[in-house]
């Protein structure tokens, strides 16, 4: 990972892979996901409804997301056991098949999001019926049902 940070424009520093890898090999994300926000079912926030079976264990266990931070973790960790963080494998879910471009493509997308366009509600309806790229279709990448889910998360 040495040289990793001299590529990266320092107005985007905070954006660098090595911070994810630090959350990663710190347990950091771990902990946020095991000891996080999470509690019964709240209207509004996914709680992966789709996956019946992992959805009955996390109702059982009020492991569900209680805010956005939350419901994004869980989304890329399901770990419904709540003890083995593993990271999604739904393979019904788009979620499990981004890719490190895609994910790119999403927090480059996210960069140019700035906090006046979530007041303007033209743009924060933009930003959440957008799909900022074409080939954000299928295998590998986010549909546009997915795409409004994951921009309305991080916009939220």
């Amino acid at each position: 990972m040495k040289g990793v940070h001299e590529l990266i424009n320092s107005k985007y520093e905070y954006l660098s892979p090595i911070n994810g890898f630090t959350l990663l090999g710190t347990k950091t994300l771990e902990n946020m996901r095991f000891y996080g926000n999470y509690g019964p079912k709240k209207e509004g926030l996914s709680c992966l409804e789709k996956a019946t079976q992992i959805y009955q264990i996390l109702i059982k266990n009020h492991d569900c997301p209680q805010d956005k931070t939350a419901e994004l973790i869980q989304r890329f960790f399901p770990s419904q056991d709540g003890v083995n963080f593993v990271a999604n494998q739904l393979g019904f879910d788009p979620v499990s098949h981004l890719g490190s471009e895609v994910l790119g493509r999403l927090v480059s997308r996210m960069v140019h999001v700035e906090s006046s366009d979530l007041m303007d509600e033209k743009k924060s309806t933009e930003l959440r019926t957008d799909s900022f790229s074409p080939d954000l279709g299928t295998h590998g990448h986010l549909d546009v049902e997915h795409n409004v889910w994951f921009c309305q998360v991080v916009v939220a």
